[in-house]
């Protein structure tokens, strides 16, 4: 019997939880999957956040995204 599940259509992260596969969530993306993937570089930043720095490249930036930008997302897989 095959379990349902969400991959993300950009790093490839396969989550089972049922909120995650609801509303197209990627836990190591932290972002919500769009119909227009990939994100723009608007949905790495969000000024209501505190700075911080990238996990990948350290260029600081303010967003909810682990990674600055999808280019740092990508690079480190």
């Amino acid at each position: 019997m095959t379990q349902a599940s969400f991959i993300c259509p950009h790093c490839g992260a396969e989550s089972h939880n049922p909120n995650d596969i609801r509303e197209r969530y990627c836990g190591r993306c932290h972002v919500f999957i769009v119909d227009d993937w990939p994100p723009s570089p608007e949905a790495y930043v969000d000024e209501s956040f505190d700075e911080r720095a990238c996990d990948y490249c350290g260029k600081l930036y303010r967003g909810p995204a682990v990674y600055c930008s999808l280019e740092c997302a990508t690079d480190d897989l």
